[in-house]
C-alpha cells in the first residue's frame, strides 16, 4: 500500500543518513583522538568506515539466505554457508587494506584489487570443494553455479559499496545510494499516477515506461540538486569527487537505468523460483534482496565513475 510505502521508507531513509553520520563520525574521532583511549585500545572498534563495512556485511549474510531460498525453489542446491563466507571476505578486504590492519599491508587501492581477486579465485576453488564433499554428481553443474551466482552478486557486486566508502567519503557513498533508490520511489508513483504502457509484462507486470520515467527524471533532479548543494556545502571530502552538473545529469540517468536493471534481474530470479518477494523484512518492500536490488547494480558502476 502507497503510505506503507511512505512511512517505511522515510524510516529507512532516516536510519541510512544516520548510519552514515556515525560512521563519518566515528572515524573522525579516531582522528582526532579524542575518544577514550580503552575504546581505541580495543582494536578495531572505531577503525575508518566500520560501520558501513558492518552494515553491509550483515546485510550480505540474510540476503545470502536469501538468495540461497530462491535458488532452491528453482531447483539449484547451493552451498549457502561457504558462499557466506565468500561474500564476506570480499565485501571486508576493502575495509581491511583501507585501515591497514597488517603493517606490511599497503593501504592503496591495487591492494585491494590483488587481494580481491585472489580471494575470488579461491572462493571459486572452495565452491568445487564443498558441492564435491556432498559426494554426488547429480545436480552440481546447477549447485556450483548457483553458489557463484551468490558470491559474485553479493560479493563481488556489494563489496563495491564498501569500496565506494574507503575509498571516497561516506557522504558520497549517500549521494550515491539516494540517486539510486529514488529512481524506484519516482516509478512507483508515477507508474501509480500516469502507468498505461507495460515495459516488460513477462518479467514484472507492473512496470511500465511512464513510470521509468518519472524514475529516471527523478534520478537526474536529484544528482543534479544535491551535487550543486554538495559543492557549495558539503564537506571538504566530498566535493573532490562530486561530479559537474552536466555530468551529474548523465550520471543521475545511468544509475536509474542501471539499478532498474537490477530490480529487473533480481525478478527474473523471483520469476524462475515461483516467488513475489525475496522474503518479507519490510512491509510493502519485500526482503531483502527487494530493497538492495538496484544498488547491488548500481554500486560498482557508480565506483568507477565517481572514484576510479
Amino acid at each position: 500500500m502507497p503510505w506503507q510505502r511512505i512511512l517505511f521508507g522515510g524510516l529507512m531513509i532516516l536510519l541510512l543518513i544516520g548510519l552514515i553520520w556515525l560512521d563519518h563520525r566515528l572515524a573522525q574521532r579516531v582522528a582526532e583522538d579524542w575518544t577514550p583511549r580503552l575504546l581505541i585500545n580495543v582494536g578495531l572498534l572505531l577503525h575508518e568506515g566500520l560501520v558501513v563495512t558492518l552494515v553491509v556485511a550483515v546485510l550480505v549474510v540474510f540476503a545470502a539466505g536469501e538468495l540461497s531460498r530462491l535458488l532452491r525453489a528453482a531447483g539449484a542446491q547451493p552451498a549457502t554457508g561457504w558462499a557466506t563466507v565468500a561474500c564476506l571476505g570480499l565485501v571486508l578486504i576493502p575495509w581491511l587494506v583501507r585501515n591497514a590492519i597488517d603493517a606490511e599491508i599497503s593501504a592503496d587501492v591495487s591492494t585491494d584489487y590483488r587481494y580481491s581477486v585472489n580471494w575470488l579465485a579461491a572462493s571459486v576453488l572452495g565452491t568445487f570443494v564443498a558441492i564435491g564433499m556432498r559426494r554426488r554428481t547429480e545436480g552440481a553443474v546447477a549447485a556450483i553455479g548457483a553458489t557463484l551466482l551468490i558470491i559474485v552478486y553479493l560479493g563481488v557486486l556489494m563489496s563495491f559499496v564498501v569500496r565506494l566508502r574507503m575509498w571516497s567519503s561516506p557522504w558520497l557513498l549517500l549521494y550515491v545510494l539516494f540517486v539510486v533508490k529514488i529512481c524506484d520511489i519516482g516509478a512507483f508513483f508515477t507508474g501509480l499516477a500516469l502507468g498505461r504502457t507495460k515495459l516488460i509484462a513477462w518479467l514484472s507486470p507492473k512496470k511500465t515506461w511512464e513510470g521509468l520515467a518519472g524514475g529516471v527524471a527523478a534520478s537526474v533532479l536529484l544528482a543534479i540538486g544535491l551535487a550543486r548543494l554538495g559543492m557549495s556545502h558539503g564537506p571538504a571530502d566530498l566535493r573532490i569527487y562530486l561530479p559537474s552538473v552536466g555530468h551529474a545529469a548523465i550520471f543521475g540517468a545511468v544509475m536509474a537505468l542501471v539499478g532498474q536493471a537490477g530490480d529487473l534481474g533480481e525478478s527474473l530470479l523471483k520469476r524462475d523460483a515461483g516467488a513475489k518477494d525475496s522474503g518479507a523484512v519490510v512491509p510493502s518492500f519485500g526482503g531483502l534482496l527487494d530493497i538492495i536490488d538496484s544498488p547491488v547494480f548500481a554500486a560498482p558502476l557508480a565506483y568507477w565513475m565517481l572514484v576510479r
